[in-house]
């Protein structure tokens, strides 16, 4: 039985959250948007249409679709980073599993009824 781990990214709600105390107008945007639960905003916004969408459609003036934009850029820079970390994490766990085998394959070892224990 294989086993997948995985590592979710915060949603951009959540990234937010942590945002609303900054000042200026990327605090300002982060409290609106973390406020505004229940007013139609987009569930989950993983897309920057969806969210420009929502904010235009309240008119959002501009120094609020540009805070928008820049918070949306930040999150995803650091979903790929979380993605990239969590990718290298497994590659390295994938390596010390086939080291603590004597460099066999994991199939390998449960094949020939080591399973693992040296």
């Amino acid at each position: 039985m294989s086993r997948r781990s995985t590592i979710t990214p915060c949603t951009f709600t959540k990234f937010l959250r942590a945002r609303r105390r900054l000042e200026g107008p990327q605090g300002d945007f982060a409290r609106d948007w973390t406020s505004d639960v229940g007013m139609g905003r987009p569930r989950g916004a993983y897309k920057w249409p969806a969210v420009a969408r929502y904010l235009e459609d309240r008119n959002a003036i501009p120094a609020c679709m540009e805070a928008a934009e820049i918070a949306w850029k930040e999150w995803q820079t650091t979903r790929e980073n979380v993605t990239t970390e969590a990718i290298k994490h497994q590659s390295s766990l994938v390596q010390s599993v086939q080291r603590g085998l004597g460099g066999q394959g994991k199939n390998d070892a449960l094949s020939s009824g080591q399973g693992g224990q040296g």
